[in-house]
């Protein structure tokens, strides 16, 4: 009987391990979430143009329609974008679930405009939180780099 016992406590300890590890990540979740969204981001300029399509007769089938396109990590900043753009009165030719196609090119300044407002959202958004001192002079350090390197 006490070696039944001791398999059943073994049983309940093993049974219990996972749950115990869901509860520890659970406290963590918005820093995994945070993180992801840090891991998802991609930058990158794409300056050749496609090319056009041609039949074997030699015939043009299609074209490239340049067009000045935003790529955004998710659609928070995207929305952010685009409001920026509808206070510019900026025309725009498509809006996709992560791009904005415009009719005309975007200046710098609004390039400018954009990056200032998600430094902006991103520190109420760490502010709204418990955050320490220390995570906010690095968010703060963060933005003050990317102004300089530009």
């Amino acid at each position: 009987m006490s070696k039944l016992r001791f398999l059943f406590i073994i049983f309940l300890i093993l049974l219990s391990i996972p749950g115990i590890r869901y509860y520890q990540l659970n406290q963590e979740r918005d820093l995994f979430l945070e993180a992801s969204e840090i891991r998802s981001t991609a930058t990158k300029l794409n300056i050749h143009p496609r090319k056009k399509i041609f039949d074997r007769n030699g015939i043009e089938l299609a074209t490239d329609i340049l067009r000045p396109t935003l790529l955004f990590k998710n659609e928070k900043e995207k929305e952010l974008a685009l409001t920026v753009l509808l206070d510019d009165s900026q025309d725009i030719f498509l809006n996709t679930k992560r791009r904005l196609y415009l009719e005309n090119k975007v200046s710098k300044k609004y390039l400018l405009r954009f990056r200032q407002h998600a430094v902006a959202h991103q520190l109420e958004r760490i502010l709204s939180k418990d955050t320490t001192r220390l995570e906010v002079f690095l968010v703060l350090l963060l933005a003050f780099l990317e102004q300089m390197v530009d």
